[in-house]
């Protein structure tokens, strides 16, 4: 449609609007040639049909006229998918999760419409795939026309990102991956289809569909763990040590080949995989000085691309094991039998050849008695002496032993070495450097010890010992016998003023002057003196009341030597040990800790405790302290805390019968008591016996019930009362209330001693009434009920007279006949009668006019006397009522006469017989005019040609039903009129149109959509051959228009001929579809306008993506809604 055509490529050419009607109310961008509406247009207020002259001039001046009918309709349009269906690819290791692969942009020419899109996954595993993000992206709105270049972008299908930025008036969708999700090649589905649909609220747009191909992608292989082991014995050149398979290495690729290589790194000469096999190898016999025992490689797998992954081995190598040689081992080895106990002799010494291996030593004591002289270290060794070696008591003086060095898996030969014993001097010696000695203080040159000589050695035989005390303190307080040993005091010892221990040094020398010396610790003790208790005898008085536990006595003690004490004690009689307890480290005495005193219980009140001390050498003779029981007044106690009376209401002083009679516990023997009864809300009512403890009523008693129903029931006996009757009997009510008494009391009664002391108890008293009948009052018998009374609403209220004013009252009916038990409903507890819920008493249809009521009260106790009811239905006249409050209906647009509802008839029903129902209808809005209705049948009618295009969708009717006698039924009719759907077709399409080579980016040809259906929302749809054809040209699937696209040339040479295939699609149904062909072709002409007037409809306010368009030119709205 509105295309200019200038020859001249690098021409510009400028646009205006240069008149026409309501001209004003647009505006045209004099670059791009796009009409706006230059105010907020609504073809309310504003002509829905407008004329527009449009002038196309170039930089010399020349300009040619259009015109343009403009014809701008308040229509809704079906939105529809800009840019599918497209097959888009993605690699299988791109990183898109959570992010767009694909911007879905939808057009909707109704702008305020709202966008929703959904889809369905094929296979269905795409839906956890991927998933369909909608956003609405809107366009600025304001009227600056540098910002509607974008549009044209969208078209362009292979770059969606871009798309989806340009899409400043579109509506989009991402069709993301999923995040955390992934795409495999080789284990997943390669392709997925997704069936997109958008929708604007109210209808769907046809369905697209998006296709994903996953390409395949090398993927690095990868080894099964990131360390593996080796190990082997001192290894050749070319020794496998691990084969290919072992290193379960995975490629995602299948098929896939991969080489191994050992990285550059310490040591790693010595290894390579073979190239043939893969499997790891050593490159030269092994050397231990040159390649350690143990070696960390990194090894690497790579695939035909080049991708690697990496891990390492870890190779240990054991070397071979060669045995161990003992070293300048001597034939024999002299000892003197002076050399102390564990001192190294020797150590034998081995080599190994194995640097590494560990060597340890076994021997073989070939002498007997070697080895309790020697002791030979396995892990050094070393030679020690283990035991004396003494040179005169030994009967042997040489030892052989046999050594052999081993290194745990080879021996070295076995060696002997002979070990001969020297004798030397030797010095008397002690068997101990401690010795302890007690003793007691004495007189001078007293002996208390010959442990000296007893405990020396005199190794060499024939030699003398003689003895001395060192010098040391305190070592003048004792002497020694220098030839016996025998050690007294060199003075008078006491304890009182000399050191309780001490310590002196004694030395034995033989005729050499070889010496050694011991040390003499001596205890030396006072003698002991007898303790004593130095308070006692005594004698305690303990009363009764003495708690658990509670101190009694403390015995004192004196020990002049302030030596640690004990006890010995005994009871008489030896009971006393039950009531009693001593602590016999603190010496105190307390009353048992579990037991109670009870003077009047115990068979003995007076006992004797016995008791001596001792300080472990000597002890006390025995002590007295009498213990006296003191006896307490205690006070009764009942035996129950809580006693029950059971007894009907009575005169005043009836006793109560007691099932179980007061007993009252005294400790006290022969002690009397008497009962009284403690002041309470309740105490006035009953009185007691102070001797027997009997109780009885004080006045004439009259129960009161207790129930949770009192109150209901005071009300009904108010009722009873009252109604009807004067104030006096209202009064009696209260006067009896103030006369009643609770059935359920609680007394409290003391039982006390002669020395006032008492206890107390509850009684709980249960009093019950006797029965009075209930009477049934003021029933009428006769109730005529209309039959429109309201279910659920009350009849009649059944009023009863007790003399119980507290009973609780439980009402029943018998019915006759049996219809009316689930006509009526009696309440039990209130006594009222109403008509059932969800019942009606039509009298009309009632298989019964009268219903017989047989009416009883109960007390819980007795019924009263049967009272009769008569219940006579009357009759109503009732208006009619349709079965239905609102009808929907729906129909196609029709002629007059023909009927709406075919199985959905709009019906009423009169209840009462015999009477006739005439219809009529009317609406609000005047559209009843439109319609009529069969004034006996209901039934429903168009009364005019609907045709929906010019009338609504949607009317609202109601319905009057009518009896005769004027009363009136209503509802209400809904009734939803469809349009009959024409197939929509292109009317001017060519079979072909000729374009220059060196033409610019334009509009090259309009395709004139014509729908007999002018509110379908029609659109095209375009195919090229050959295929790239699509990104050189853009047919708008909204205007028709074919433009080549910005940025696009024409070459005659690479291709002279392009074919488009149309299809009209209006959301219902399509055209077949046609070619046309562009023939490209070098002509240069002037601008002109192919015609020189072009007809336009669009709805108002929104946009299509017709772009009609002179060069680039297409009309939007003020808010930026491309017309």
């Amino acid at each position: 449609m509105f295309q200019v055509y200038d020859p001249d490529q690098l021409d510009k050419i400028t646009f205006k609007i240069s008149g026409g009607q309501h001209a004003l109310n647009f505006k045209i961008d004099p670059d791009s040639g796009e009409v706006r509406f230059a105010v907020n247009y609504d073809v309310r207020i504003m002509p829905s049909h407008v004329l527009l002259n449009i002038t196309a001039i170039d930089k010399s001046g020349l300009n040619c006229t259009a015109q343009v009918d403009l014809n701008i309709k308040p229509l809704n349009w079906k939105p529809y998918l800009n840019n599918l269906p497209w097959k888009q690819t993605v690699p299988e290791n791109s990183n898109f999760s959570g992010r767009p692969l694909y911007i879905v942009t939808s057009f909707d020419a109704d702008k305020m419409d709202p966008v929703y899109f959904r889809a369905s996954f094929y296979p269905l595993t795409g839906a956890s795939k991927f998933y369909l993000n909608y956003s609405n992206v809107q366009g600025d709105g304001d009227d600056d026309d540098d910002d509607d270049d974008d549009d044209d972008d969208t078209d362009n299908a292979d770059d969606n990102d871009a798309a989806a930025a340009a899409a400043a008036d579109d509506d989009t969708g991402a069709v993301s991956l999923i995040t955390g999700e992934k795409l495999d090649f080789e284990t997943e589905p390669r392709e997925y289809m997704l069936e997109v649909i958008v929708n604007d609220g109210s209808v769907d747009s046809r369905a697209a569909n998006l296709s994903i191909t996953v390409i395949d992608v090398n993927e690095a292989p990868v080894f099964k763990h990131d360390v593996y082991y080796a190990e082997t014995t001192e290894p050749k050149k070319g020794l496998v040590l691990m084969k290919s398979a072992a290193f379960e290495v995975s490629d995602p690729d299948l098929n896939d080949e991969y080489n191994f290589t050992v990285e550059p790194g310490n040591y790693s000469s010595f290894f390579k995989f073979d190239p043939l096999t893969n499997n790891l190898i050593t490159t030269l016999d092994y050397n231990s000085h040159i390649v350690p025992h143990h070696v960390m490689l990194i090894i690497s797998v790579s695939d035909r691309g080049g991708l690697s992954d990496s891990a390492r081995v870890d190779v240990s190598i054991r070397s071979l094991n060669k045995a161990p040689v003992i070293t300048g081992l001597p034939l024999s080895l002299m000892v003197s039998e002076s050399t102390p106990n564990n001192t190294e002799i020797y150590r034998i010494n081995a080599v190994d050849p194995d640097s590494e291996d560990t060597v340890f030593y076994q021997i073989d004591y070939l002498t007997v008695g070697a080895s309790s002289k020697f002791f030979f270290n396995q892990s050094t060794g070393a030679v020690h002496v283990s035991g004396n070696l003494d040179y005169e008591m030994m009967t042997t003086k040489e030892f052989t032993v046999s050594a052999t060095a081993s290194d745990g898996h080879l021996n070295s030969p076995s060696y002997n070495l002979t070990i001969v014993i020297t004798d030397s001097n030797e010095p008397p010696y002690f068997t101990s450097q401690i010795f302890y000695v007690k003793t007691f203080e004495a007189k001078e040159r007293t002996v208390f010890t010959n442990i000296i000589p007893l405990n020396t050695i005199e190794p060499d035989q024939g030699d003398v010992t003689q003895y001395k005390i060192s010098k040391g303190s305190n070592h003048s307080l004792f002497a020694i016998n220098s030839t016996t040993g025998e050690l007294y005091f060199a003075v008078n010892y006491s304890t009182t003023t000399m050191p309780k221990f001490t310590s002196i040094n004694v030395t034995a020398y033989d005729s050499s002057g070889l010496s050694s010396t011991a040390r003499l610790d001596i205890d030396i003790k006072a003698k002991n003196r007898i303790p004593k208790i130095i308070n006692l005898p005594q004698t305690v008085y303990v009363k009764e009341e003495a708690k658990p536990g509670t101190e009694l006595f403390q015995v004192d003690v004196y020990d002049a030597d302030k030596d640690s004490v004990s006890f010995n004690f005994i009871y008489f009689p030896p009971q006393g040990a039950v009531w009693f307890t001593f602590d016999d480290k603190s010496g105190k005495l307390f009353t048992a800790a579990d037991q109670m005193l009870n003077y009047e219980a115990m068979s003995d009140v007076s006992f004797i405790f016995s008791v001596s001390v001792s300080d472990g050498k000597s002890h006390s003779d025995f002590s007295n302290l009498t213990l006296q029981i003191v006896d307490v007044n205690e006070a009764p106690h009942f035996y129950s805390r809580l006693y029950f009376v059971d007894v009907v209401e009575s005169k005043g002083g009836t006793v109560l019968p007691m099932y179980v009679q007061f007993k009252v516990i005294d400790p006290d023997i022969n002690d009397t008591y008497h009962f009284s009864m403690m002041s309470s809300d309740n105490s006035s009512w009953f009185s007691i016996d102070p001797i027997t403890g009997n109780i009885s009523f004080a006045i004439d008693y009259n129960v009161r019930s207790q129930s949770s129903g009192t109150g209901n029931n005071l009300a009904r006996l108010f009722c009873s009362h009252a109604i009807g009757t004067s104030s006096s009997k209202a009064t009696l009510v209260t006067v009896m209330l103030k006369r009643l008494h609770p059935s359920n009391i609680f007394l409290v009664v003391a039982v006390k001693d002669r020395h006032n002391l008492q206890d107390t108890t509850l009684v709980n008293v249960t009093v019950h009434s006797i029965n009075n009948v209930p009477q049934i009052v003021h029933l009428p018998p006769v109730i005529s009920l209309p039959e429109n009374h309201p279910a659920e609403m009350e009849i009649v209220a059944i009023q009863v007279q007790d003399n119980d004013p507290w009973d609780e009252f439980l009402y029943k009916i018998k019915i006759s006949p049996l219809d009316g038990i689930t006509r009526f409903y009696l309440n039990q507890t209130s006594g009222f009668l109403y008509l059932s819920s969800g019942h009606k008493l039509d009298y009309e249809t009632a298989p019964f006019k009268n219903y017989s009521l047989v009416v009883v009260v109960s007390d819980g106790h007795v019924d009263s006397k049967p009272s009769n009811l008569t219940i006579e239905i009357l009759d109503v006249n009732e208006a009619p009522e349709f079965t239905e409050s609102i009808y929907y209906i729906s129909a196609n647009e029709g002629s007059p006469g023909t009927v709406l509802q075919e199985s959905h008839v709009v019906q009423a029903f009169d209840q009462d017989a015999d009477d006739a129902i005439v219809y009529s209808i009317g609406s609000k809005d005047g559209n009843a005019t439109m319609f009529s209705i069969n004034r006996t049948s209901g039934l429903l009618s168009f009364a005019v040609n609907y045709d929906c295009t010019m009338m609504p969708h949607y009317v609202t009717l109601w319905v009057l039903a009518k009896d005769t006698k004027g009363l009136v039924g209503r509802a209400e009719v809904r009734i939803l009129v469809s349009h009959l759907n024409r197939i929509p077709m292109v009317k001017n399409l060519p079979a072909s149109i000729t374009v220059p080579e060196n033409i610019g980016p334009r509009l090259l040809y309009t395709l004139l959509l014509h729908d007999p259906d002018p509110n379908d929302p029609a659109f095209f749809v375009a195919t090229f051959t050959p295929a790239f054809g699509m990104e050189t040209f853009h047919v708008d699937t909204g205007s028709g228009a074919v433009t080549l696209k910005e940025g696009q040339k024409l070459n005659y040479e690479f291709c002279d001929m392009y074919v488009i295939t149309i299809t009209v699609y209006d959301g219902h149904n399509h055209s077949v579809p046609e070619n046309f062909t562009i023939i490209i072709e070098n002509i240069n002409e002037a601008p002109y306008f192919l015609m020189s007037r072009y007809y336009i409809t669009a709805p108002e306010g929104s946009r299509l993506r017709h772009y009609y368009q002179i060069l680039h030119w297409r009309f939007k709205t003020q808010t930026g809604m491309i017309l």
